[in-house]
């Protein structure tokens, strides 16, 4: 696999119990950070330059961070989670980033970058 790697600094000692590897991936491309139990996922992913997209900078109003966990656990998904993504997590496997907590080794999937669309006038488009 060719892609980035990078690790999660910031007081993170290596080798710690509470410590657990979180490996980001989109197609060939893959993000690794050392994260401690209870951390953030959406700092993880900034650490270590995963392209996480957001509109509301992880406040949970967007679902744009959404992913996908491939492998590993994460703490359980928060209320707000469960109203904007439905009940069925636990078929899909898609957690919003900015919500979730890490809770032991993970490997999440990254969606492809969304294709950015033309404004269709309005007001905004001019008068």
């Amino acid at each position: 696999m060719s892609g980035v790697s990078g690790g999660v600094s910031g007081g993170v000692s290596g080798g710690g119990r509470d410590e657990h590897e979180v490996v980001f991936v989109r197609g060939d491309e893959e993000w690794r950070a050392h994260a401690r139990a209870g951390e953030g996922l959406f700092a993880v992913a900034r650490a270590c330059g995963a392209p996480v997209e957001t509109l509301c900078h992880g406040m949970g109003a967007c679902v744009r961070c959404k992913l996908v966990v491939l492998e590993g656990t994460l703490t359980p998904p928060t209320p707000l989670e469960r109203d904007r993504l439905g009940n069925i997590f636990h078929l899909t496997g898609e957690r919003l980033c900015c919500q979730a907590r890490v809770t032991g080794p993970a490997r999440l999937e990254l969606p492809r970058p969304r294709a950015r669309r033309a404004p269709t006038g309005g007001l905004a488009g001019g008068r």
